[in-house]
């Protein structure tokens, strides 16, 4: 039941590089740069790990990843009532999946106003209400929080687990900062199982700094910029949904709960376009090769580096451990090494001369 439950886990985020190329070929990107925005989910080693696990995560992911689509056509100019009310009912689901979901609504109001300020419809405003409206089916969940803890999300596994910060404790908010990002940055690329298996700092700092860079690139390069700048809007929100919330259990309890980098993947789809323009920005026609190369070096880093941690590095010990056949194993390893051997030979082959 559990294997059965991964492979449900698996699925909702089978179509996430498909959902971003959409999002970069209805922003009207160049060829390259959509494939390129396709290729930037497989480089991250924690998706594969989070993505494989029984939990909302990729519900929620999958769910985000399908408002970005949606809410990317509403940016560019689709304002028509069955768009709203599919993003009201994509977003109703995604409240009901997990609270970091609650980054949405600002992003609709954004998309939105977008919209409004392009094309002086008044459909926009209309379109807005519809599309919030709907999404409200899912947020009864939080008004019950509110009359049952006083608070959007009840904090009792934290007062069940931890005790008060003593009186002579002063919060610093340099210093949580500080772990805010070196934590959310490591376990954004990889801190495997119960956190006890974290990729070196030297990769994920470095692929953190090349990450930020060509995403600011490629969030003011895209046209139209409005359009563009709003797929920054579901990762502002989680950031800003995390430090009002880890910020007030830091002053409270003297921990640093939740600073999970994997709370950033349903901004997934949206980063991704964005990243993949910058990628084209710098590489230009060869930006789907590079961005194959590079995703591919990080996982292959990632998933050796887990491999070799939890099974010393040995695919007998993984195979005889499955839950499935053994040889299944083995013949996924294949199967995945010859496709990613396809999709080199097929880059090269599509790179003008």
């Amino acid at each position: 039941m559990i294997g059965i439950l991964r492979l449900l886990s698996v699925a909702c985020l089978v179509l996430l590089p498909l959902l971003a190329f959409a999002t970069a070929r209805r922003l009207g990107l160049a060829a390259p740069a959509c494939v390129a925005a396709a290729v930037v989910p497989l480089g991250i080693p924690q998706l594969a790990h989070v993505g494989s696990a029984v939990s909302n995560d990729s519900l929620l992911i999958g769910l985000m990843s399908l408002l970005t689509v949606a809410l990317t056509f509403v940016a560019t100019g689709d304002l028509s009532k069955r768009t709203a009310l599919y993003v009201g009912l994509v977003t109703a689901l995604a409240l009901f999946t997990k609270a970091f979901a609650l980054a949405a609504i600002p992003w609709i109001l954004v998309a939105y106003g977008v919209a409004l300020w392009r094309t002086r419809s008044r459909l926009a405003v209309g379109g807005a209400i519809v599309a919030g409206a709907t999404s409200a089916l899912g947020g009864w969940w939080y008004v019950v929080n509110v009359f049952r803890y006083g608070s959007v999300q009840s904090e009792q596994t934290v007062q069940r687990n931890y005790h008060e910060a003593p009186a002579d404790f002063t919060p610093s908010l340099s210093a949580y900062l500080h772990h805010f990002g070196s934590y959310v940055s490591q376990r954004f690329w990889g801190e495997f199982g119960y956190l006890e298996i974290p990729l070196p700092s030297a990769f994920t700092t470095s692929a953190t700094v090349v990450l930020l860079a060509l995403l600011t690139l490629g969030a003011v390069s895209v046209r139209p910029l409005l359009a563009g700048l709003a797929l920054l809007a579901p990762l502002v929100g989680i950031a800003a949904i995390m430090l009002a919330g880890t910020y007030g259990l830091y002053k409270k309890y003297a921990i640093y709960p939740g600073l999970q980098g994997r709370y950033l993947f349903p901004a997934l789809a949206a980063i991704s376009v964005l990243v993949g323009v910058g990628v084209f920005l710098v590489t230009q026609r060869f930006a789907p090769l590079v961005a194959l190369v590079l995703a591919g070096g990080a996982q292959l880093y990632g998933s050796g580096y887990e491999l070799d941690k939890f099974w010393g590095g040995s695919l007998r010990a993984v195979a005889a451990w499955s839950w499935y056949p053994g040889f299944l194993v083995y013949v996924l390893c294949a199967v995945l090494v010859a496709g990613v051997v396809a999709a080199l030979g097929l880059m090269v082959r599509e790179v003008p001369a």
